[in-house]
């Protein structure tokens, strides 16, 4: 199964979402901005660089993503 991408999952939103998808053991990958704390510690999940600004990690993130957030 392709992941789903969650992008700002260190943020109020995201981190809900990164949970919810976490509690139904559903395969996420969590894009952060900035060099932060991730959130997403499940199995199945990964971390991701992925800022807006810089095509190059959003290409990266979304390679193997099914849907994105």
């Amino acid at each position: 199964m392709d992941a789903i991408l969650v992008t700002g999952s260190n943020g109020n939103i995201g981190s809900a979402v990164v949970e919810y998808l976490q509690a139904r053991d559903i395969v996420l990958r969590a894009g952060i901005s900035g060099i932060r704390r991730p959130t997403c510690a499940g199995a199945g999940s990964s971390v991701v660089a992925c800022n807006f600004r810089d095509r190059v990690q959003m290409l990266r993130a979304l390679q193997g993503v099914e849907r994105a957030y």
